[in-house]
């Protein structure tokens, strides 16, 4: 690991508190210190702080209150009035001489305590571009799942260290990359978390739980043999737990399902679950497509619901939270026994049933139907993109809305404008920007004779109650790649992990990782 890199502007931080306990019972104890240790580590390649003639601090805590503090170049510590909190972020801005936006970092939840000294790393990095981290994966791998963790890691779990995404072999064991300190361990090794059974797969499904842990579910074992156990990661106690009593005729292990967590229930007794919908069992020559789909509840270890039914059977689908209230989920894409699926479905908590339309305009179902795409939430909305029709790729984007202005319903997107470099790409990593624009980096262009790896990146940007998409020029990774496992991290910044690569042998699997800050 290289060492850690602080910038000039900042060592230290003394936050000097005038309340000695949170919640309900409050002790005013005048003078009462929270010490916070704060160091700014930056890509290797990437100078972070150049243009930077000014930092700004913002401490925003768990009410919403935000707590902000300037310094100038000369300062090596700051010495400021706070109140000792749990669950405060802070975010790091740095500034030019005309106050612009150059360089900045926020970091995961953490506790403000005057008993307890907090010591803090943070990733800075200059915003709108690639940076490549200093340390890769321990183990190179593509078609992996990367889960945020509740601290700030990431664990990268399942895929695949050699082979192609349709003939998968070599399945590495699972790992922790903290992008923060850009360092990975392999789980079991020293100064590492223990490592559990069952991690080597591929084809596996996995999210973050509402706790911050990781839910993985499913997949191919290095035997080609389904995995049934559930498995949740325990980032605080840094272990593995095996859910017991799950039944296989009510939840049937597969591969090529969708995994994704909503709220359900009112009221008090609100809380998040996570959807398992779909999928394939069988053998891999001779799969069969499941319908089936449960509800888990990550406090109670237990699957709460196993009577959902999808009402079209499909695998490769993609699952994607929408609204801000996040009650919603959006299946869509995949394939069945005959072909691709185009109709979209909804998970609203209790009820799974197809995609009702309103309006003129909205249909029922994807206008391309598709497979190895991906479906993201960004401004409200659902973007569909990319993907493939098991021939070429694809460059058919298309919007799905649920009871805004344009009514309810799947909305293909004309492409407006597009850069020079704009390809339809399958295995492409997709995100969601705080700008409401949607990052699309690396993946592979099909044209029905060969693939290309691409490197390039753009935004897609989206006019609010329009039909027209624009994609505009993003930059690019350092490397081509495709099947990159990618996390979003605090603040909106983009983390990606492996993916399919370029070796000179033909194409292998990569172990770097890539980091994208947004504006």
């Amino acid at each position: 690991m290289r060492p850690a890199r602080v910038g000039p502007a900042l060592c230290g931080l003394a936050l000097c508190g005038l309340l000695a306990a949170c919640g309900a019972e409050v002790v005013h104890v005048p003078g009462d210190t929270s010490v916070l240790r704060l160091r700014l580590r930056t890509p290797p390649a990437q100078d972070a702080f150049r243009d930077v003639a000014e930092l700004r601090l913002v401490l925003v805590l768990a009410t919403g209150e935000q707590l902000e503090w300037r310094l100038d170049g000369s300062a090596s510590e700051a010495r400021v009035v706070g109140s000792p909190a749990a669950g405060a972020r802070l975010r790091v801005e740095g500034l030019d001489v005309d106050h612009r936006l150059v360089s900045s970092g926020q970091s995961a939840p953490f506790d403000l305590d005057p008993a307890v000294p907090a010591e803090l790393d943070l990733l800075f990095a200059r915003v709108g571009e690639f940076a490549q981290l200093g340390a890769p994966l321990v183990h190179a791998r593509f078609g992996h799942s990367a889960v945020p963790l509740g601290d700030g890691r990431v664990l990268v779990v399942g895929g695949a260290g050699a082979g192609d995404v349709d003939d998968p072999r070599s399945l590495p064991p699972a790992e922790i990359y903290d992008p923060r300190t850009q360092r990975a361990c392999a789980l079991g090794e020293a100064d590492c978390p223990v490592a559990g059974e069952g991690h080597a797969r591929f084809g596996q499904g996995a999210c973050a739980t509402p706790e911050g842990d990781a839910f993985v579910f499913g997949g191919r074992d290095p035997s080609g043999a389904l995995v049934q156990p559930v498995q949740i990661f325990r980032y605080a106690e840094d272990r593995w737990l095996d859910v017991p009593g799950v039944n296989p005729e009510r939840v049937p292990p597969r591969e090529g399902h969708a995994v994704a967590s909503l709220w359900v229930g009112q009221g008090a007794a609100a809380r998040e679950a996570i959807l398992v919908a779909g999928g394939q069992a069988g053998l891999p020559g001779a799969p069969e497509i499941l319908g089936a789909a449960a509800l888990f509840d990550s406090q109670t270890l237990a699957f709460t619901r196993t009577d959902l039914v999808l009402t079209h059977p499909r695998s490769g689908l993609q699952a994607t939270r929408l609204g801000a209230d996040g009650r919603r989920l959006l299946l869509s894409g995949g394939r069945d026994a005959a072909g691709l699926v185009g109709p979209v479905e909804v998970f609203d908590g209790a009820n799974l049933g197809p995609l009702q339309p309103q309006g003129v305009q909205p249909q029922d179902r994807l206008a391309t139907p598709r497979l190895r795409h991906a479906a993201v939430a960004a401004g409200g909305v659902v973007f569909v993109v990319g993907g493939e029709d098991g021939l070429v790729s694809l460059d058919a984007p298309e919007l799905v809305v649920l009871g805004n202005e344009q009514g309810t319903g799947v909305v293909p997107l004309q492409v407006a404008a597009a850069h020079p470099g704009h390809v339809g790409r399958r295995g492409a990593a997709v995100a969601p920007l705080p700008s409401g624009a949607v990052l699309i980096a690396g993946g592979e262009r099909l044209d029905g004779f060969g693939r290309e790896l691409l490197a390039s990146a753009e935004w897609l940007i989206h006019e609010e109650l329009t039909a027209e998409a624009t994609f505009v020029d993003a930059g690019a990774l350092g490397e081509p790649l495709s099947f990159s496992g990618l996390a979003l991290l605090p603040g909106g910044g983009v983390l990606l992990t492996g993916g399919l690569g370029e070796g000179a042998g033909g194409l292998e699997a990569a172990d770097q990782v890539w980091y994208y800050n947004p504006r």
